[in-house]
Order: structure tokens, then sequence, then C-alpha cells
């Protein structure tokens, strides 16, 4: 699915972000101002450092691979996670982080 960076509007293939209820407790213990700081790729679940870091090192027996621990989805072999980066218009001070964020492929 083809579509464009909602910051720089270059063409890209996005994938949806996604916050896991399941590991929420995790979340907020990594990340202490309340956000997650990355995110799993190919999934798009998002999640603190620490989660991350340790995802990667896990691998699955059967294949090698490391897995997102929300999906299961195998993560990409040369870049498993992303830091996000998030964007707030000084126009709208009503926004919340999380209705703007973009992760950096």
């Amino acid at each position: 699915m083809a579509s464009s960076c909602p910051l720089c509007r270059t063409p890209s293939s996005l994938v949806p972000l996604q916050l896991a209820p399941l590991n929420g407790h995790r979340l907020v213990c990594d990340n202490v101002p309340g956000l997650p700081g990355y995110v799993f790729n190919p999934c798009g679940h998002m999640t603190g450092a620490t989660l991350a870091a340790e995802a990667v090192a896990l691998r699955v027996q059967s294949s090698g691979k490391s897995i997102c621990p929300f999906c299961a989805k195998t993560l990409d072999s040369l870049r498993p996670y992303s830091k996000l980066y998030f964007y707030i218009d000084d126009d709208d001070d009503h926004q919340h982080p999380m209705d703007t964020v973009g992760a950096i492929a």
C-alpha cells in the first residue's frame, strides 16, 4: 500500500503503528515519561527501548530469527526496530503526541 510520510510527504509504504495493550505494564516501566520510543519492523507495534532490544536478542529456535513479542511476525533482519519521533504542531496546543507519530525506516 503506497502512501506518503505525513511530515515530509516522501512517498513510502507506511505501516499503521499499534500500541499493544497486552504489554502496557512493560511499556510504562521502560518509558518513564509514558510514550513508547520504538516500533518493531514490519508489524508496527510500539514499545520501549529495553523490550525492543530484548526481543531482537531472542531467537526462535526453529528458524533462528527474532519475532515481535506481540504478534509473532518475523522482524526485519537488517532493521528489526526503529526509533519513533513525535511531532506536535505549534498551532494546535491540544493535540496529543500520539496523534501524529512517525518512524524512521
